[in-house]
């Protein structure tokens, strides 16, 4: 098990190394040596022991991140990444989530491609045709008995994901869908959250009925493992 903390340095080198991962060309394999980096991207696994702060160690655990499936290292064969997130300033309200069915929000867009395979536009993503791997992560606040669903539309779209349903759920509620796909044709995609009004219980006797009262934060990541085959 990971610690449950890093503990940040003195400095951070402005000079780099590369080290070439000689993974199996398996898209479960692969999906698991990168999320496995995925908590270094986040200050709260940082604990400050030197003089660099947990945010800026987190910043530049991001930074190579994102080199991970843009920078070649030799001849290996490099993964595209494009990552989307919603995010806001603090006392910013996120996007608002209505009782009914939401298009979830994105307001940024991390990569470096010029052409790149993914792209957004009012929140719906056009994905070209490969093999990939995607995470969603989402984070509900104030809502109550919603449920997740991803929604792909086009010639030989691949099959919707349900079933990432929270009932009764608290004043903050995670959601998390992983999915591996084989995109023939260019297709669209999007995230749907449904939200009811109905009250939930905290299990403390006491019921919230949020509703539609709710905001949405979160971050998609797309992994290209390659052409189809």
């Amino acid at each position: 098990m990971p610690p449950s903390a890093w503990l940040t340095p003195d400095e951070i080198p402005e000079a780099t190394i590369c080290l070439p991962l000689v993974i199996p060309n398996d898209e479960g394999i692969i999906a698991a040596v990168t999320g496995a980096l995925v908590p270094l991207l986040y200050s709260s696994s940082w604990e400050q022991f030197g003089t660099v702060t947990p945010a800026a160690m987190a910043a530049a655990m991001q930074t190579m991140f994102g080199s991970l499936f843009t920078d070649n290292c030799g001849d290996f064969q490099v993964i595209e990444r494009y990552l989307f997130a919603h995010i806001e300033a603090v006392n910013v309200n996120g996007g608002g989530i209505a009782i009914g069915n939401n298009t979830v929000p994105y307001n940024t867009v991390n990569y470096a491609e010029s052409s790149p395979k993914v792209t957004l536009a009012s929140n719906v993503f056009t994905v070209d045709p490969g093999r990939w791997h995607i995470e969603a992560w989402h984070l509900i606040v104030g809502g109550s008995n919603c449920r997740m669903d991803s929604q792909w539309a086009g010639t030989n779209a691949p099959a919707n994901n349900y079933g990432m349903t929270q009932r009764n759920v608290g004043l903050r509620t995670p959601f998390q869908m992983s999915m591996e796909v084989d995109v023939t044709d260019q297709n669209t995609l999007y995230f749907n959250l449904n939200a009811q009004a109905a009250s939930a219980l905290l299990g403390f006797g006491e019921r919230i009925n949020q509703g539609g009262n709710s905001e949405a934060y979160g971050q998609v990541s797309f992994l290209r493992l390659g052409d189809l085959p």
